[in-house]
């Protein structure tokens, strides 16, 4: 998402502008489900442009670590905030920080929000998805998806007196 910003480069620094906008194209390897939803706020700083994203919401399809069924998982962002500066800051070591410095197309007079909104959903995108809390998962010899059906396999079951002890034999190969 590309914003032009050429009449806000030369308001004075404390100008703030705010509004909601709505993505719907897709960004980068996101497999979005659902437009991108959020109340943006812009305020001009004295190097560049500070860009605040409040209440961001969407929704991603993936698939459940247990049983593999596709659904779609909301993600909510509550804030996130980047400067975008006009000249590369003198105090970051350019090599190093490249990948943290947001910087303002002074050529298209642009910032694109594209990388800060893709860092978001990915930090705020929860790692291990299941599709219910019921899951019951796919069985470990034959594959069978246990939500849908049962199967005939015997699964052993951890000792519930808490006597299978791995180490126990440990002490006597070490002699």
């Amino acid at each position: 998402m590309k914003l032009k910003i050429s009449n806000f480069i030369s308001l004075a620094v404390g100008y703030k502008e705010e509004s909601d906008f709505k993505i719907k194209e897709p960004i980068d390897d996101l497999r979005l489900s659902k437009p991108i939803k959020a109340h943006l706020t812009l305020m001009r700083l004295k190097e560049g442009i500070s860009v605040k994203i409040e209440d961001m919401e969407t929704a991603c399809d993936t698939a459940c670590v247990k049983c593999l069924y596709k659904f779609s998982s909301g993600i909510k962002v509550p804030y996130a905030e980047r400067v975008y500066y006009m000249e590369k800051p003198q105090s970051f070591d350019v090599e190093a920080d490249q990948p943290d410095i947001f910087m303002v197309d002074l050529k298209q007079n642009e910032i694109d929000l594209t990388e800060m909104i893709r860092q978001e959903i990915l930090l705020h995108f929860e790692p291990y998805q299941v599709c219910s809390k019921g899951c019951k998962g796919l069985c470990p010899k034959c594959g069978t998806n246990l939500n849908k059906k049962k199967c005939k396999c015997k699964i052993e079951k951890p000792d519930p007196e808490g006597t299978y002890k791995p180490f126990k034999n440990l002490k006597d190969l070490i002699k």
